[in-house]
């Protein structure tokens, strides 16, 4: 299992109550559309989404969406995984 995947279950356990896991190929700064579609869908605002490859390995991207469209997306790379069990 690749760290963001870890990273987006942790983040799951934050907001459990509405996940989706979807594993389609998609890519939200190249197309927008079905980030959009599962934005209306869903009806929410915010969303994390996961991915892995070989140029930018395991990225976490949040973004946030008003009338359901796209506002802003920041893409964060994961170096090391710290579990919140870890903290102290």
């Amino acid at each position: 299992m690749f760290d963001y995947n870890i990273g987006l279950l942790c983040f799951n356990y934050l907001i459990s109550y509405h996940v989706l896991f979807r594993k389609n190929m998609t890519r939200p700064f190249e197309d927008q559309t079905s980030v959009e579609f599962f934005s209306k869908k869903s009806d929410c605002s915010l969303f994390v989404f996961g991915s892995h490859n070989k140029k930018r390995p395991n990225n976490l991207i949040f973004g946030r969406m008003y009338d359901f469209h796209v506002l802003d997306m920041v893409e964060l790379g994961m170096e090391k995984y710290v579990s919140l069990k870890e903290f102290k």
